[in-house]
């Protein structure tokens, strides 16, 4: 799965989307990446999504990063 797809589905899981086909390859591609590619991948997500000057104007801030690590240890069955 490209950096875009994975981007974009991770979103639309996060976002209530309920496609269990989508998830397991979610997680499939998550828990394939080594320890340096999901560190990279999630601090561009965590900045584009929450934390960064376009995010936070959204009215995004670092609560949603605690509520997003959340939904990976509870949905995604992924803890960081």
């Amino acid at each position: 799965m490209n950096k875009g797809k994975l981007i974009r589905s991770i979103t639309s899981l996060y976002c209530g989307a309920h496609n269990e086909e989508l998830r397991q390859e979610v997680i499939k591609e998550i828990k394939t990446m080594t320890n340096n590619d999901l560190r990279l991948f999630m601090n561009n997500y965590l900045r584009e999504m929450f934390i960064g000057e376009e995010a936070t104007k959204k009215g995004y801030g670092y609560e949603d990063v605690s509520s997003f690590f959340k939904w990976l240890s509870d949905y995604m069955d992924y803890d960081i």
